[in-house]
C-alpha cells in the first residue's frame, strides 16, 4: 500500500518486520543508519552524501 509511493521525489520503501532481534534494533546497521543508506554506492545529498560503507574505504 505505501511501498513504492513517493514522498518529496523520493520512493518510499517498506517491507515486514518480524521482530526486535537484540543488536538489530529498527533496521539500523553497524554505523546507526538504516542498512539500505549504509550500503548504498551512488552519491546523494539528500541522504548525507555516499554511504558509510563507501566513506569508509
Amino acid at each position: 500500500y505505501i511501498s513504492g509511493t513517493r514522498l518529496d521525489d523520493r520512493i518510499i520503501r517498506t517491507d515486514w518486520d518480524t521482530g526486535v532481534k537484540e543488536g538489530r534494533q529498527y533496521g539500523c546497521g553497524r554505523s546507526g543508519v538504516q542498512v539500505r543508506d549504509e550500503y548504498r554506492q551512488d552519491y546523494d545529498a539528500g541522504r548525507g552524501g555516499y554511504g558509510k560503507s563507501v566513506q569508509c574505504q
